[in-house]
């Protein structure tokens, strides 16, 4: 990309764009710091007492979907939304397991030992968290629910998301 001061424009154009960007900058800075805020808020209301190292999920619909259709590959008893939050929360931002960066950038994640998945995007906002299963192991009833796969093994089926 070519500087401002190139386009053939003022020295004030090209001052003003720089403050333009400038300012762009502080606001993504500003916003993702109150987005962590905010989270950190409503971890705290609902017993989960951590400051959040991503951005979390991109908003209350999908934060809910996903804790909807993957609580219980966590555990038998029914965990909150803020706890499914903050387990992914730790597992995307810890260094272990598989890591992958797909073409547009998401980053793949996968533990073999504990069996779990996770993407984030670039930004820090997380995409999913869940633990694959083999669609013969899930009922058909919860199958609209339930994400399942059919490759041999679950390494097969991080390897083809990594290849989306």
């Amino acid at each position: 990309m070519r500087h401002p001061s190139e386009w053939g424009g003022t020295r004030s154009s090209a001052v003003i764009f720089g403050f333009v960007s400038l300012a762009t900058c502080y606001h993504s800075v500003a916003e993702a710091v109150i987005r962590r805020i905010f989270m950190c808020l409503r971890w705290c209301t609902n017993g989960v007492f951590a400051f959040p190292r991503t951005r979390g999920f991109r908003n209350k619909t999908l934060r809910n979907r996903h804790h909807w259709k993957h609580w219980d590959d966590f555990s038998s008893a029914r965990i909150s939304v803020a706890r499914y939050e903050y387990m992914a929360d730790r597992f995307l931002s810890a260094p272990q397991g598989l890591d992958h960066t797909r073409r547009r950038g998401d980053q793949v994640k996968y533990d073999g030992a504990s069996n779990v998945l996770g993407i984030i995007e670039p930004g820090g906002i997380i995409e999913t968290f869940f633990k694959p299963e083999f669609c013969t192991n899930v009922p058909r009833r919860i199958r609209l629910r339930k994400q399942c796969h059919n490759k041999p093994t679950h390494l097969d089926y991080v390897v083809d998301v990594c290849a989306q």
